[in-house]
C-alpha cells in the first residue's frame, strides 16, 4: 500500500478499534459522535469518510468479512458442486483471510452490539439486503441465472446467510472465547447442502 492508503487503513483501525471498545464498556447508545471523534482525534468530516453512522461502525468487522464474501465469489472458479455448497466454501475461504487476533475480538464485540442495540441489527439487515443483491449480481454474471426468475441463487443466499448468523451466535456465546476455526466449523455444520445446481 502506499502512504496514504495505509494512513487511511490505520485511522479506519483506530476508529474501528476505540468505537468498539466504548461502545462495550459504556453501551452503545451512551456514547456519542463527539465523543468517539474526542477519543481518536478525528473530527466528524473524517468519520463520516469512513462510515455512515455509529451503527455502521459497530458492524464493520463484520461488513469487512462480506465485502471480503464478495472479492472471492467474483473471483471463484467454477466447479461442478451444488450452488448452496459453493457458497458456503467461499464463506469459509473469507472467514480464513481475517486479520487475527484483531477480527476474532471485534467480531465477538459486534455480536454483542447487535444483541443489545436494536438500532445495529436494522443496520445489519440493510447491508445484508444490499450484499444480497450484488451477489445475486455476481451469480448472475458468472454462472448465467435468470435473476429475475429462478429462486435458487436468493434462497441459497438467504440460507447462507441464516446459517452464518445461527454459527455466529454459538460461537459467541461460547464459554471460553471460540477461535476462528470454531466458527468456520460451524458455519459448515450449519449449511445442508442440497442439490440446487
Amino acid at each position: 500500500m502506499s502512504l496514504r492508503e495505509r494512513k487511511k487503513a490505520h485511522t479506519r483501525e483506530v476508529l474501528v478499534g476505540t468505537g468498539l471498545d466504548l461502545f462495550t464498556r459504556r453501551g452503545f447508545g451512551a456514547v456519542t459522535l463527539d465523543e468517539l471523534c474526542a477519543a481518536t482525534d478525528t473530527s466528524k468530516r473524517t468519520f463520516f469518510r469512513y462510515f455512515a453512522s455509529k451503527e455502521d461502525l459497530a458492524l464493520e468487522p463484520l461488513h469487512f468479512l462480506w465485502r471480503r464474501f464478495l472479492i472471492d465469489l467474483e473471483a471463484a472458479e467454477p466447479r461442478d458442486v451444488p450452488l448452496l455448497e459453493l457458497l458456503r466454501d467461499t464463506l469459509e475461504q473469507a472467514l480464513r483471510t481475517m486479520p487475527q487476533p484483531e477480527w476474532q475480538a471485534q467480531a465477538l464485540a459486534s455480536q454483542q452490539l447487535i444483541e443489545a442495540a436494536p438500532s445495529i441489527r436494522a443496520h445489519g439487515l440493510e447491508f445484508c439486503d444490499n450484499t444480497t443483491r450484488q451477489s445475486l449480481a455476481l451469480l448472475a454474471a458468472r454462472y448465467g441465472f435468470d435473476q429475475p426468475t429462478d429462486p435458487r441463487p436468493r434462497l441459497c443466499l438467504n440460507l447462507l446467510v441464516a446459517a452464518f448468523d445461527w454459527a455466529r451466535e454459538q460461537w459467541a456465546a461460547e464459554p471460553a472465547a471460540a477461535d476462528l476455526d470454531r466458527l468456520i466449523a460451524l458455519v459448515h455444520v450449519a449449511v445442508v447442502s442440497p442439490d440446487l445446481r
